[in-house]
């Protein structure tokens, strides 16, 4: 706002910003996105409802950023995309280089083709979809052996991910987008003043829930592992979770093993622990969160050493 004074000797011409969220974020794709990246997708915009300007105000998730073979949308650029994803939706830069890397392995293993199958419809509600993100948690498990996912990348993305939108629709972008490039990161005071502050409470709300899976899988697998052996946990445990044998039975049995060692030495509360982790809300994300740990960290040397996780 420019205000302009002619009153007496001395006129004088004062700048005020006004704070407005939208007008910020448009001024930062102004310095760093072309014109002819930005129109293509104002052009697709028919009425205000769900349009750019609509969902940069309320903060949502804009569907034409993303590729759509079936509507013939080739989607944002990547240095759009990022913008959006870090300014508009609070995401990491981190997050978004984790998603760009499943993308890649995913592309390593399977063609192009089945790549863009996978990819299409990734985030939609329905057994197909279900099944195509099962799919891709089976190649992550993959990637986590090579020592390419670690637990907290898988963290971050997924389930503090999850409070700043639809994290597989990160994943979605990169297996439909052919030329991103990844080197490019939003680096502005915008970016670090809005998407970081949401990223940090996020973690911080989550960093606790992470501690508590970490201390109990280093338990359950220093006990497994003291009463058989390392190959027996690898073969009845990790290949077990790879078969979908592993379930809520045989994690509650594990909590009630580590109750009965942990007398001589403290207490373990199987019911508080159940209830921390909470494990009767998403079971089946709880054992993946163990299964890729498991599949990343080596023995702790813990054994008998059990702390109530509560």
């Amino acid at each position: 706002m420019w205000s302009f004074t002619n009153f007496g000797s001395d006129p004088n011409i004062e700048k005020e910003r006004i704070p407005n969220f939208a007008f910020e974020f448009l001024y930062e794709v102004a310095r760093h996105v072309p014109d002819t990246e930005v129109n293509p997708l104002l052009d697709k915009d028919k009425q205000y409802s769900g349009s750019l300007l609509d969902c940069i105000i309320k903060k949502t998730d804009y569907s034409a950023l993303y590729p759509s073979r079936k509507y013939y949308n080739e989607g944002a650029s990547h240095r759009l995309f990022i913008l959006y994803q870090s300014i508009v939706m609070g995401h990491s830069i981190s997050s978004l280089r984790t998603a760009y890397r499943i993308a890649e392995y995913v592309r390593e293993h399977l063609d192009n083709d089945a790549s863009d199958i996978l990819g299409t419809d990734l985030d939609k509600s329905g057994n197909r979809s279900g099944g195509k993100r099962v799919r891709l948690k089976q190649l992550m498990v993959r990637m986590a052996s090579k020592r390419r996912l670690s637990l907290d990348e898988y963290f971050d993305l997924f389930i503090i991910g999850a409070d700043n939108g639809h994290p597989w629709r990160l994943v979605k972008y990169y297996l439909l987008t052919d030329d991103a490039d990844i080197s490019y990161i939003a680096n502005s005071k915008l970016s670090s003043r809005n998407g970081a502050a949401a990223l940090d409470v996020n973690q911080s709300q989550g960093q606790g829930y992470k501690t508590r899976i970490v201390m109990i899988g280093n338990a359950i697998r220093d006990s497994y592992i003291a009463r058989t052996s390392s190959k027996r946990f690898g073969r009845d445990v990790l290949d077990g979770l790879a078969r979908e044998q592993i379930n809520e039975r045989w994690l509650w049995n594990q909590f009630q093993i580590l109750a009965e060692e942990a007398e001589p030495y403290g207490s373990f509360d199987p019911q508080s622990t159940w209830r921390a982790l909470a494990a009767g809300d998403n079971i089946h994300e709880l054992l993946y969160l163990l299964q890729i740990f498991w599949t990343t960290t080596p023995t702790s040397g813990s054994v008998g050493i059990y702390k109530e996780i509560a």
